[in-house]
Protein backbone atom coordinates (compact mmCIF):
# COMPACT_ATOMS: atom_id res chain seq x y z
CA UNK A 1 0.00 0.00 0.00
CA UNK A 2 1.30 3.30 -0.85
CA UNK A 3 0.23 6.21 0.97
CA UNK A 4 0.48 10.25 0.30
CA UNK A 5 1.88 11.97 2.99
CA UNK A 6 5.29 12.91 4.86
CA UNK A 7 8.30 10.05 5.63
CA UNK A 8 9.69 11.17 8.74
CA UNK A 9 12.40 8.04 8.93
CA UNK A 10 15.12 8.48 5.92
CA UNK A 11 16.53 4.63 6.36
CA UNK A 12 14.78 1.47 7.87
CA UNK A 13 15.02 -2.28 7.85
CA UNK A 14 11.96 -4.27 9.25
CA UNK A 15 13.12 -8.42 8.96
CA UNK A 16 14.57 -11.38 10.74
CA UNK A 17 17.44 -10.12 12.73
CA UNK A 18 18.19 -13.35 14.41
CA UNK A 19 21.87 -13.55 14.67
CA UNK A 20 21.96 -17.01 14.25
CA UNK A 21 21.21 -16.98 10.60
CA UNK A 22 21.74 -12.98 10.02
CA UNK A 23 25.40 -12.24 11.08
CA UNK A 24 26.08 -10.42 7.89
CA UNK A 25 22.78 -8.95 7.36
CA UNK A 26 23.20 -7.67 11.20
CA UNK A 27 26.48 -5.84 10.25
CA UNK A 28 24.95 -3.84 7.89
CA UNK A 29 21.90 -2.80 10.17
CA UNK A 30 24.41 -1.76 12.67
CA UNK A 31 26.39 0.24 10.23
CA UNK A 32 23.75 2.15 9.51
CA UNK A 33 22.46 2.53 13.13
CA UNK A 34 25.83 4.47 13.70
CA UNK A 35 24.26 7.21 11.01
CA UNK A 36 22.04 8.49 13.96
CA UNK A 37 24.93 10.22 15.17
CA UNK A 38 25.20 12.76 11.88
CA UNK A 39 21.39 13.20 12.70
CA UNK A 40 19.84 10.50 10.01
CA UNK A 41 16.51 8.88 10.97
CA UNK A 42 17.03 4.91 11.32
CA UNK A 43 14.17 3.06 12.10
CA UNK A 44 15.32 -0.90 12.44
CA UNK A 45 13.51 -3.56 13.60
CA UNK A 46 12.03 -7.22 13.41
CA UNK A 47 8.33 -8.71 14.11
CA UNK A 48 6.19 -6.26 11.95
CA UNK A 49 3.65 -7.46 10.38
CA UNK A 50 0.44 -6.53 8.64
CA UNK A 51 -0.70 -2.50 8.97
CA UNK A 52 2.43 -2.12 11.13
CA UNK A 53 4.56 -3.49 8.44
CA UNK A 54 3.12 -1.43 5.97
CA UNK A 55 3.01 1.55 8.29
CA UNK A 56 6.83 1.19 8.88
CA UNK A 57 7.43 1.32 5.59
CA UNK A 58 4.96 4.17 4.16
CA UNK A 59 7.16 6.32 6.60
CA UNK A 60 10.64 5.62 4.98
CA UNK A 61 12.17 7.38 2.55
CA UNK A 62 14.57 4.40 2.03
CA UNK A 63 14.62 0.85 2.62
CA UNK A 64 17.58 -0.79 2.82
CA UNK A 65 17.58 -4.86 1.56
CA UNK A 66 20.31 -7.47 2.33
CA UNK A 67 18.86 -10.74 1.69
CA UNK A 68 20.87 -14.05 2.75
CA UNK A 69 21.18 -15.78 -0.64
CA UNK A 70 21.45 -12.03 -2.26
CA UNK A 71 18.23 -12.24 -4.58
CA UNK A 72 15.53 -9.41 -4.58
CA UNK A 73 12.88 -10.90 -2.83
CA UNK A 74 9.31 -9.76 -1.39
CA UNK A 75 10.75 -7.23 0.91
CA UNK A 76 11.86 -5.15 -2.35
CA UNK A 77 8.64 -5.64 -3.86
CA UNK A 78 6.73 -4.42 -0.65
CA UNK A 79 9.00 -1.38 -0.08
CA UNK A 80 8.35 -0.11 -3.75
CA UNK A 81 4.89 -0.73 -3.87
CA UNK A 82 5.02 1.83 -0.72
CA UNK A 83 7.35 4.34 -2.29
CA UNK A 84 10.59 4.04 -0.81
CA UNK A 85 13.37 3.93 -2.68
CA UNK A 86 15.41 0.46 -2.20
CA UNK A 87 19.27 0.43 -2.07
CA UNK A 88 19.60 -3.16 -2.31
CA UNK A 89 23.03 -5.63 -1.86
CA UNK A 90 23.90 -6.37 -5.39
CA UNK A 91 23.02 -9.94 -6.61
CA UNK A 92 26.24 -11.67 -7.05
CA UNK A 93 24.80 -15.17 -8.60
CA UNK A 94 24.79 -14.31 -12.66
CA UNK A 95 22.22 -17.15 -13.33
CA UNK A 96 19.52 -15.97 -10.26
CA UNK A 97 16.56 -14.59 -12.23
CA UNK A 98 15.69 -12.13 -9.77
CA UNK A 99 18.79 -9.83 -10.42
CA UNK A 100 17.72 -8.43 -13.50
CA UNK A 101 14.28 -7.90 -12.18
CA UNK A 102 14.38 -4.36 -12.32
CA UNK A 103 17.03 -1.61 -13.69
CA UNK A 104 20.04 0.15 -11.56
CA UNK A 105 20.13 3.33 -11.28
CA UNK A 106 16.28 3.83 -12.92
CA UNK A 107 14.05 1.87 -10.59
CA UNK A 108 16.53 0.26 -7.85
CA UNK A 109 19.77 1.28 -6.51
CA UNK A 110 22.80 -1.86 -5.48
CA UNK A 111 25.41 -1.39 -3.18
CA UNK A 112 28.66 -3.65 -2.89
CA UNK A 113 29.98 -3.02 0.31
CA UNK A 114 29.11 -1.29 3.96
CA UNK A 115 30.65 2.02 3.15
CA UNK A 116 29.10 2.24 -0.49
CA UNK A 117 25.57 1.28 1.30
CA UNK A 118 26.11 4.06 3.39
CA UNK A 119 27.63 6.55 1.01
CA UNK A 120 24.09 6.23 -1.26
CA UNK A 121 22.33 6.72 1.69
CA UNK A 122 23.96 10.31 1.81
CA UNK A 123 23.63 11.13 -1.86
CA UNK A 124 19.72 10.17 -1.78
CA UNK A 125 18.98 11.86 1.10
CA UNK A 126 21.15 14.88 -0.16
CA UNK A 127 19.50 14.61 -3.51
CA UNK A 128 15.98 13.73 -2.54
CA UNK A 129 14.92 14.70 -6.71
CA UNK A 130 16.81 11.43 -7.21
CA UNK A 131 15.78 9.94 -4.57
CA UNK A 132 12.29 10.23 -5.64
CA UNK A 133 12.57 9.96 -9.48
CA UNK A 134 13.93 6.07 -8.22
CA UNK A 135 11.47 5.57 -6.07
CA UNK A 136 8.34 6.31 -8.14
CA UNK A 137 9.95 4.27 -11.36
CA UNK A 138 10.31 1.66 -8.56
CA UNK A 139 6.90 1.68 -7.76
CA UNK A 140 5.58 1.78 -11.21
CA UNK A 141 7.37 -1.35 -12.13
CA UNK A 142 5.80 -3.09 -9.49
CA UNK A 143 2.07 -1.74 -9.66
CA UNK A 144 2.65 -2.88 -13.85
CA UNK A 145 4.37 -6.43 -13.31
CA UNK A 146 3.96 -7.74 -9.90
CA UNK A 147 0.62 -6.72 -8.32
CA UNK A 148 -1.63 -9.53 -6.82
CA UNK A 149 -3.57 -9.48 -9.71
CA UNK A 150 -1.62 -10.19 -12.64
CA UNK A 151 -0.49 -14.00 -11.19
CA UNK A 152 -3.92 -13.98 -10.24
CA UNK A 153 -5.42 -13.20 -13.81
CA UNK A 154 -3.24 -15.07 -15.34
CA UNK A 155 -3.80 -18.25 -13.20
CA UNK A 156 -7.76 -17.86 -14.22
CA UNK A 157 -6.96 -17.64 -18.20
CA UNK A 158 -4.02 -19.98 -18.20
CA UNK A 159 -5.65 -22.75 -16.13
CA UNK A 160 -8.90 -22.69 -14.25
CA UNK A 161 -10.69 -21.67 -17.14
CA UNK A 162 -8.35 -24.27 -19.41
CA UNK A 163 -10.08 -27.06 -17.14
CA UNK A 164 -12.76 -28.78 -19.32
CA UNK A 165 -16.45 -29.01 -18.35
CA UNK A 166 -16.29 -32.68 -16.74
CA UNK A 167 -13.22 -32.66 -15.20
CA UNK A 168 -15.24 -32.33 -11.11
CA UNK A 169 -16.97 -35.50 -12.71
CA UNK A 170 -13.98 -37.20 -13.28
CA UNK A 171 -12.10 -36.33 -10.48
CA UNK A 172 -15.38 -37.60 -8.06
CA UNK A 173 -14.88 -40.97 -10.19
CA UNK A 174 -11.08 -40.93 -9.93
CA UNK A 175 -11.37 -40.50 -5.69
CA UNK A 176 -14.12 -42.65 -5.63
CA UNK A 177 -12.22 -45.55 -6.84
CA UNK A 178 -9.47 -44.80 -4.99
CA UNK A 179 -11.35 -44.97 -1.64
CA UNK A 180 -9.63 -46.84 1.77
CA UNK A 181 -12.09 -48.28 4.30
CA UNK A 182 -11.04 -48.17 7.72
CA UNK A 183 -9.30 -51.87 7.93
CA UNK A 184 -7.30 -50.69 4.88
CA UNK A 185 -5.99 -47.49 6.62
CA UNK A 186 -4.87 -49.11 9.76
CA UNK A 187 -3.38 -51.99 8.35
CA UNK A 188 -1.27 -49.76 6.22
CA UNK A 189 -0.42 -47.69 9.03
CA UNK A 190 0.62 -50.79 11.59
CA UNK A 191 2.94 -51.98 8.14
CA UNK A 192 4.30 -49.67 8.16
CA UNK A 193 5.31 -49.73 12.09
CA UNK A 194 6.30 -53.27 11.35
CA UNK A 195 3.48 -54.54 13.55
CA UNK A 196 1.99 -57.63 11.91
CA UNK A 197 -0.16 -58.83 14.98
CA UNK A 198 -1.86 -55.51 15.33
CA UNK A 199 -2.55 -55.26 11.61
CA UNK A 200 -4.00 -58.97 11.85
CA UNK A 201 -6.02 -57.75 14.75
CA UNK A 202 -7.78 -54.53 13.17
CA UNK A 203 -7.83 -56.49 9.49
CA UNK A 204 -10.69 -58.73 11.28
CA UNK A 205 -12.38 -61.02 8.39
CA UNK A 206 -11.73 -58.24 5.54
CA UNK A 207 -10.70 -59.86 2.33
CA UNK A 208 -9.94 -56.63 0.78
CA UNK A 209 -7.12 -57.26 -1.55
CA UNK A 210 -5.34 -54.02 -0.13
CA UNK A 211 -5.43 -55.32 3.27
CA UNK A 212 -4.19 -58.28 2.49
CA UNK A 213 -1.54 -56.85 0.74
CA UNK A 214 -0.73 -54.42 3.77
CA UNK A 215 -0.72 -57.85 5.81
CA UNK A 216 2.00 -59.05 3.86
CA UNK A 217 4.12 -55.87 4.19
CA UNK A 218 3.85 -56.03 7.68
CA UNK A 219 4.89 -59.25 8.48
CA UNK A 220 8.20 -59.07 5.58
CA UNK A 221 8.96 -55.34 7.33
CA UNK A 222 9.37 -57.39 10.50
CA UNK A 223 11.32 -60.54 9.41
CA UNK A 224 13.51 -58.28 7.54
CA UNK A 225 13.79 -55.39 11.14
CA UNK A 226 14.48 -58.97 13.02
CA UNK A 227 16.66 -59.95 11.03
CA UNK A 228 19.05 -56.76 10.75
Amino acid sequence: EHRSGPRPVDVSFWGNLEPVVQRRRNRVVEAFLELRHAGYEISIGQGAFYHVYSDRLNESKIVIHDGQSRQINMRVIEAMQAGCLVIAARPTDPDDPSAGLFTEGEEIVFFDDIEHARDLVRHYLAHDDERQRIADAGNRKVLRDFAVEIPARRLLDEHIHAIPADFRERRARRLAAAESDEATILTHYFALNRDPATATRVAGDAGNPLVLNNLAVAAASERRFNDA
